[in-house]
């Protein structure tokens, strides 16, 4: 994890399966990457919510990167909105790898090694290219909270790619790759205060309460948008906060989060011991009143209560990089 911070780390995301797509979505330019929040409608239609990296391969050309566990969910989802409409949508999971490259020096070391200049990729932006033959994406939208970049290319390359980038061939420590799991990954999108699929986010969660307001343009119309209204106008009964913890225990998901009178006011989702700051963080959701940075909380680890203070997340974030 401090290597990711301090170096440089690869990622082989198996948890990454690559969706195709071919439709118009007019918001985002050729070349951009974003988050796209997949909103289904059940019920009293209720928006929910699903997080995908989307890229812009042109204005009708999509590819989408979506959790390994919703795969089946994702394309079935998708499939079944295409039904009828002139949109074409192929499962590139099995033809492709994708690895994620992180840490501050990622461009000074992985530039040598690819066919094309990257220096001026922006965040959340990619490039494609054909080399020898092999197509492949690069794109800037790394989830550890650090600076990087993640590769998309055939998967019949993917393992002699990662040998090649961690190699040592004789490169000063600070100047080499090393494999991180996702473990790591874990610990430290968490740090940056970033969601994961399974924790902050699921099926049960709309984007107001995520705090993923800014990316739903509720002046259109989209599955889920009533809904979506409505919690905008009363406001979310409740928001994702992140806690800081006396101590050093780690607060597990799914451990109670009370007040001052130990009545339940919550759960947390994520928890870990921070490297990089040394604090022990988590989040929750939390009613709005609780919701307010510098409240005082208690949180259930086991049979012991320890005190916590909500603060504004992230809880650690870096340098800003061009």
């Amino acid at each position: 994890m401090h290597f990711v911070g301090e170096g440089l780390s690869l990622e082989s995301v198996e948890s990454a399966p690559q969706v195709e797509g071919s439709l118009h979505i007019a918001r985002k330019a050729p070349g951009g990457a974003e988050n796209l929040r997949k909103n289904r409608v059940s019920g009293r239609e209720k928006a929910r919510l699903r997080l995908c990296p989307l890229h812009a391969r042109d204005r009708k050309d999509w590819l989408v990167v979506c959790n390994a566990s919703n795969r089946d969910k994702i394309l079935n989802w998708m499939l079944q909105h295409a039904a009828g409409r002139q949109v074409t949508v192929e499962d590139i999971t099995i033809n492709t790898a994708m690895l994620a490259i992180q840490g501050p020096r990622t461009f000074e070391i992985v530039q040598p090694m690819l066919p094309i200049d990257i220096s001026g990729l922006k965040n959340w932006s990619f490039v494609t290219g054909n080399y020898m033959g092999m197509e492949y994406t690069i794109s800037r939208s790394g989830y550890t909270g650090e600076d990087g970049c993640e590769v998309i290319l055939p998967a019949g390359v993917g393992a002699f790619v990662w040998q090649r980038l961690t190699a040592d061939e004789g490169q000063a420590e600070h100047m080499r790759v090393r494999p991180a799991g996702l473990g790591a990954r874990d610990t430290l999108r968490l740090e940056a205060g970033l969601p994961l699929y399974g924790h902050e986010l699921s099926e049960q969660t709309d984007p107001i309460s995520a705090g993923f307001g800014w990316a739903v343009s509720l002046d259109k119309e989209f599955i889920g948008a009533a809904a979506l209204r409505r919690i905008a106008e009363q406001g979310p009964v409740r928001r994702l906060v992140g806690l800081e913890l006396a101590g050093r225990r780690i607060a597990r998901q799914d451990a109670q989060v009370q007040d001052g009178e130990e009545r339940v006011i919550g759960t947390v989702t994520s928890g870990t011991l921070a490297p990089t700051i040394n604090k022990s963080v988590a989040m929750a959701y939390l009613p709005g009143e609780y919701a307010v940075a510098g409240r005082k909380v208690v949180v259930k680890i086991r049979d012991q209560a320890i005190p916590a203070t909500v603060v504004e997340l992230p809880f650690y974030k870096r340098k800003k990089s061009t």
